[in-house]
């Protein structure tokens, strides 16, 4: 949803973070930077569909695999039904997850 928001509003941002997601509308050639994150033992994000919209990130997009991570540790959510189990904990994710943001954010 805050994709699709930002196609809409693109002049308003300078880029976008996309944990365990993908965009839906095309930001190839958008001037936009974006970062996307998800966990190597992620069971709940839909890999085919996040495959098959990778061509709608921006150009200048970097992706960031946190292994041994999984779909509930990017917040407090709990355990989500069917995800796979995290070989890191929650917070070691999240450390994670926010270095590797504050990193993108830098450059």
């Amino acid at each position: 949803m805050a994709s699709q928001y930002a196609y809409k509003h693109q002049k308003d941002f300078d880029g976008m973070i996309f944990l365990a997601s993908y965009p839906t509308h095309s930001f190839k050639n958008s001037s936009l930077k974006a970062i996307t994150l998800y966990g190597s033992q992620d069971h709940v994000l839909n890999k085919k569909s996040y495959q098959k919209n990778k061509k709608n990130f921006p150009k200048q997009t970097k992706e960031v695999i946190i292994e041994g991570g999984n779909h509930g540790q990017f917040a407090n959510y709990g355990k989500q039904s069917g995800d796979g189990k995290a070989s890191i904990t929650s917070l070691q994710q999240q450390e994670e997850t926010v270095e590797a943001i504050m990193q993108w954010m830098k450059n």
